[in-house]
């Protein structure tokens, strides 16, 4: 059975790579590269190059995401579109029994988050350097504890709703990857697309706001792990807005 998928929206490339960063994307990333199983040969053949191909419904077994996943019940976390990925490797740093998948599409972000990998010598990471939309199939039901979606693409044009990550048939996606209680963060800075999320996930039923009053939302979460895009944009006046769900 395959499942089609759409093609990425946005860009892969941003400034040409040093000599390091080629070096470290070709070969250190599979070191850290989430590993699938046998015959999805599917994915881009390079760092981030377009495709628009089918993947086999073939999931992964949770048991056998990282070393810390399995027998003791490990927490799992997805984070979709880390960036350069401070968030993910802070936030791995201090929680070395708890297991984490990335993604990201961005070559230079991918380069920059496996130097980070080999620096901290981090082992509860796996990453895939690809569309995320890719991996979803692939993933298990019910899965994760949480997923991360920080500072995504707006979007902002109304005609480009479609390509924004929180669409009513991505919750559906996200639904199914979450346990039961589980949390689904999605942080933004851009009206536009705090709004669309709001609107959706209130149609959508699978979830749950959690805020009570306007200070859960305006402020980040006791454990928050920031950004240099997230500084950015406070020193720049933008306000972060930090919107949490649960799973029902």
């Amino acid at each position: 059975m395959e499942h089609r998928v759409k093609t990425f929206f946005g860009r892969r490339k941003g400034r040409a790579l040093s000599n390091v960063k080629e070096e470290l994307l070709s070969n250190r990333m599979k070191e850290f590269e989430l590993a699938l199983p046998l015959g999805a040969s599917w994915f881009p053949k390079a760092h981030g190059d377009p495709c628009s191909c089918a993947a086999p419904m073939r999931p992964l077994d949770a048991r056998k995401l990282g070393k810390r996943q399995g027998a003791g019940g490990a927490k799992l976390t997805l984070e979709i579109g880390y960036g350069s990925g401070e968030h993910l490797v802070e936030y791995a740093k201090k929680r070395p029994d708890e297991f984490f998948i990335g993604t990201e599409a961005f070559e230079n972000g991918n380069a920059a988050m496996v130097r980070a990998l080999v620096e901290s010598g981090l082992e509860n990471v796996k990453i895939y350097p690809h569309d995320a939309n890719l991996l979803f199939p692939l993933l298990p039901d019910s899965a994760f504890d949480r997923i991360f979606i920080l500072y995504p693409d707006p979007w902002p044009k109304s005609r480009h709703e479609e390509r924004r990550m929180i669409s009513p048939e991505r919750l559906k996606t996200f639904a199914r990857l979450l346990k039961k209680g589980g949390r689904l963060l999605v942080v933004s800075d851009h009206p536009v697309y705090i709004a669309h999320t709001l609107r959706v996930l209130g149609e959508n039923g699978l979830f749950e706001w959690t805020a009570l009053s306007s200070h859960d939302f305006a402020r980040p979460p006791e454990d928050w792990e920031t950004t240099r895009y997230e500084q950015k944009a406070l020193r720049e006046g933008r306000l972060p807005i930090y919107l949490e769900f649960v799973k029902k």
